[in-house]
């Protein structure tokens, strides 16, 4: 069973009015704001492809902004780059474009779509690219002044999928993931049931 088409919806808090940004009927998803409030970025397959666009948020025509593929972005404080993943394509990884679109460059091949967060200062993400299944894995922060990648610490228990649950706080002081501590399933018998 696939996923049907995903719409986005901006909610006024004051007024409570419900404000539907898309109506193309794709795969519109993992929606993110500009720094100045006036647009959301996301992905859609709308051209056939996933890749990233950005709408209005007033409303309007959306503007596709990469051709090789795009899954989550956000905007670099300062409003001038997006940086975003590709997932499911031949080359994955952290890359970034400009908010206008144009060039789309490649920053690091290990960052992972779901795991990666930005803060004021760089980019902390799960490098699950080296390390064997079931291991702890390691975290890492890339920094926008050093163009360096450091790791952090070491996360015991995260497994690699593709739903959200990876963040950090805008000053880089805390990061916080979703983690599977425990699965369990039960055998069942139905007795004499003939």
């Amino acid at each position: 069973m696939g996923v049907g088409p995903i719409e986005i919806f901006v909610l006024n808090v004051e007024s409570r009015v419900l404000h539907q940004l898309t109506d193309d009927r794709s795969f519109n998803v993992r929606p993110s704001w500009s720094g100045d409030g006036r647009w959301i970025y996301y992905c859609s397959n709308k051209s056939g492809t996933r890749q990233i666009w950005k709408i209005p948020v007033e409303g309007g025509n959306a503007r596709q902004l990469t051709k090789g593929g795009g899954f989550e972005a956000v905007e670099v404080p300062g409003g001038k780059i997006l940086w975003y993943t590709r997932a499911w394509t031949a080359k994955p990884g952290l890359w970034r474009v400009s908010v206008d679109g144009g060039e789309e460059v490649p920053v690091l091949d290990s960052v992972p779509s779901s795991y990666w967060a930005m803060t004021d200062n760089g980019i902390y993400y799960v490098d699950f690219s080296a390390v064997p299944e079931g291991a702890p894995k390691p975290l890492k922060f890339f920094s926008f002044e050093k163009r360096e990648v450091a790791q952090v610490a070491t996360i015991e228990k995260v497994q690699f999928t593709d739903e959200a649950g990876f963040s950090a706080s805008r000053d880089g002081r805390w990061v916080s993931w979703r983690q599977l501590d425990r699965s369990e399933s039960n055998i069942m018998l139905i007795d004499n049931f003939r």
